[in-house]
């Protein structure tokens, strides 16, 4: 989400924007028919300690802005935030967070998902973002997934989002895709295209 930056990133997002100028902003055309996000023999992954990804071919990781932190409760997955891994499409239109935080044991991910709505560390501000519009089961990698749908009209009438959380060894996990100009298309379409990018997740934990 363009407005939502943690502050410690303004200064490191400004010297991306002089770096690339306008030529680095994100198309507005386009929808997820033509984003075609498959993972191909070539493309890098992104190892860490948990898990690795493969990222889609002409996508690539944003280096933080900062050292890495944990994921804190009350503080949803925010594009530069350095709790998170944030992987950007080759138009920076979409992209995805991936973040990680303990999970107490014998925890469900019905009970998990429950906690993280009603602490809000998924659920992002009113004026953000519209409550959940469609909760339903999918995957993330090889596990079983609780998917959250949104619209956020403070980037704009079709910027949507999508939240993808699993459990694994001890540990949640959350995925947000998110498109400002919807180019992930309507929200069942961007529910298909999370799952979709997000199957070439492994766990390694």
């Amino acid at each position: 989400m363009r407005y939502l930056f943690p502050p410690v990133a303004i200064a490191w997002v400004t010297a991306v924007v002089i770096a690339t100028g306008c030529g680095g902003k994100a198309k507005s055309s386009g929808t997820v028919g033509d984003l075609s996000p498959v993972p191909s023999p070539s493309a890098s992954v992104l190892s860490r300690p948990l898990y690795k990804f493969t990222i889609p071919l002409g996508w690539q990781v944003l280096p933080p802005p900062q050292p890495p932190t944990a994921w804190a409760l009350g503080v949803p997955p925010h594009k530069y935030d350095p709790a998170f891994e944030t992987v950007n499409s080759e138009q920076s239109d979409p992209w995805i967070t991936i973040g990680v935080r303990p999970v107490a044991a014998g925890v469900s991910l019905a009970r998990w998902v429950k906690q993280m709505r009603a602490t809000r560390t998924v659920i992002f501000k009113p004026d953000e973002c519209v409550p959940v519009e469609d909760e339903t089961t999918s995957s993330l990698g090889p596990e079983p997934a609780i998917s959250l749908a949104f619209h956020c009209p403070v980037d704009g009438p079709k910027a949507v989002g999508v939240e993808l959380l699993a459990l694994h060894a001890g540990s949640g996990f959350v995925a947000f895709c998110y498109s400002e100009h919807g180019r992930t298309g309507t929200i069942p379409q961007a529910e298909a295209f999370c799952t979709r990018t997000m199957g070439s997740l492994v766990f390694t934990g």
